[in-house]
Formats: structure tokens, sequence, C-alpha cells
């Protein structure tokens, strides 16, 4: 007789394990010599371990000039930068709402903060946050007017790879 087990030592996870966390898996085995009395029976145990790393996603964001008259247009950049060395970052959303006060005034233009691409941006908005978005590539018209919000899909962001996005809007 034969039996192989398998145990998680963690127990049932129910959310997203931290980086740095270790998974112990055990598996027993447990063989009789004989089928019948007398017999020996023998069991081993082995385990394997698992260190978990999640990628961290840290965004960032700037105004550019800081201090402007009405009438007067404002560059907003969202940065969002993977520091993990070893985990990628899939489907990561920037998500940004037009400032009250303010109206569209440009494009948006996604770009790499270096030469190698790290997945690729895909845009769309809405006037209602969460939605519904409309299918990309569809940026805001021009003059569209607060409450708006615009989505950046970024669907891979790699070790160590960063991207940012970039709009102007103008002050009513």
């Amino acid at each position: 007789m034969i039996t192989l087990t398998s145990l998680l030592m963690a127990g049932t996870a129910h959310a997203l394990a931290t980086s740095g966390a270790v998974l112990t898996n055990i598996a027993s085995c447990t063989f009789a010599t004989a089928p019948t009395a007398p017999y020996v029976e023998v069991s081993y145990q082995v385990t394997a371990k698992v260190w978990v790393q999640n990628p961290v996603v840290v965004p960032t964001k700037t105004a550019t000039p800081t201090l402007q008259a009405a009438g007067s247009e404002v560059t907003f950049q969202v940065c969002v930068e993977n520091t993990s060395a070893t985990a990628s970052a899939f489907n990561v959303f920037v998500n940004d709402r037009l400032p009250d006060n303010m109206e569209w005034a440009g494009l948006a233009t996604t770009y790499w903060n270096n030469s190698n691409p790290a997945g690729t941006w895909s845009e769309t908005s809405s006037s209602v946050f969460p939605g519904p978005y409309c299918t990309a590539p569809c940026p805001p018209l021009s003059g569209q007017d607060a409450p708006y919000y615009m989505r950046w899909n970024l669907n891979w962001l790699g070790p160590l790879k960063s991207g940012c996005v970039t709009f102007k809007a103008r002050i009513l």
C-alpha cells in the first residue's frame, strides 16, 4: 500500500502573500513491506520551499508649472515604477481625475523612462467613476471639463521598469 499526501503548511490562503514570505510544501509517502502481517510500515517526508516575490509599483504625480493663472495650461505627469528587481506587474491601471475648475487641453502621451519599453499602454476615459469606460483608445475631447476620469492600462511592467503618462489641462 502506498499513500501520498501533500500539505501546505501555511494553511488556506485568502490574500496575496507578502514579498519575502516563505511557503513550505510537505509531501509524505507511507508504504508497507508486505500485504499482511508481519510487515513493517515506513513513512518518509520531503519539503519544498517557495519564496514569494511580488512587484512593488510606486506611482508619482507632478504638475508643471505649480503656479499658474486662470486661462493657462498645466501639464500633469503620472509615472509608475516597478521597484522589484525580480517580479513583473501585470494589468497596471493608472487612474486620474481631471481636477475641478479645469478642462482637458491636450492629448495624453505615454512614454518610458528608459529606452526599453516595458509593455503596451491603452487609454480609456469616462465621465463617471468607476465607469463604464469607453473602448480604447478614446481620449477626452478638447474642452471636456470635470468631473472626468482618465484610465490608462499598462499590460506589463517588468522588473525595474517605469513609464509615464502626461496630459494638459486648462484652468477655468
